[in-house]
């Protein structure tokens, strides 16, 4: 990581000399639909929390269905209740009954792990 603080003019010329490193899209990603009051969500979330820890090639979107877009979106979806994880547009775990099993074999299934 570069340092923005630069003091000296040659400081300046050799931080512009270093390239910076590329950034690397996720490759995978995970949709987590919730809502703040379902007490399912809440047990559910800090097992997906803990799996994808420092996973910077998963893409985490955690999406409120209280809003009323996303609302809209788990309604065209065809989805009725939380928590719901899409996983890379190919897998979906509905409630949380074997949550942690059922994600890491999606996550495998993804070639995720």
């Amino acid at each position: 990581m570069r340092d923005y603080w630069i003091k000296t003019a040659g400081e300046l010329e050799s931080q512009l000399a270093e390239p910076e490193p590329p950034i690397t899209p996720p490759r995978h990603r995970i949709i987590f639909l919730y809502s703040p009051v379902c007490r399912w969500c809440k047990k559910v979330e800090p097992i997906l929390d803990e799996m994808l820890r420092g996973r910077r090639d998963i893409q985490v979107l955690k999406l409120n269905v209280r809003s009323r877009p996303v609302r809209k979106l788990v309604k065209a979806l065809g989805f009725d209740r939380t928590p719901v994880t899409i996983i890379d547009d190919r897998y979906v775990i509905e409630e949380a009954t074997n949550y942690r099993m059922r994600l890491d074999f999606a996550l495998r299934m993804v070639g995720a792990k």
